[in-house]
């Protein structure tokens, strides 16, 4: 999945993105709002992992936010989540850098 605006560019999470999301998520300053974090390296590597493995699943209920920058045209903003148990109340989430 790949779609892009003037503003914002949604597409798959890769293994390239560990850097950046690592600068995001270990941020107190990014995540002081967010259930989780900072996380450490090896939690972002595990964090990563669980995303790569996520979208294969269906229904899909998370994806990643990217901005273009001049230095570098994709990167990571944050996430946007969205998810309804069975027999639960929906839940969403967003985070940014």
């Amino acid at each position: 999945m790949y779609i892009n605006t003037a503003r914002l560019l949604l597409r798959e999470f890769i293994t390239d993105n560990l850097d950046a999301m690592m600068r995001c998520d270990s941020d107190p300053l990014v995540v002081q709002y967010v259930c989780y974090g900072p996380l450490t390296q090896t939690e972002c590597e595990q964090e990563l992992a669980f995303h790569i493995a996520h979208q294969l699943t269906q229904p899909r209920t998370f994806y990643p936010l990217h901005g273009p920058s001049p230095s570098h045209p994709v990167l990571a903003l944050g996430s946007l989540g969205y998810r309804a148990p069975t027999g639960g109340h929906p839940t969403g989430n967003c985070s940014s850098q």
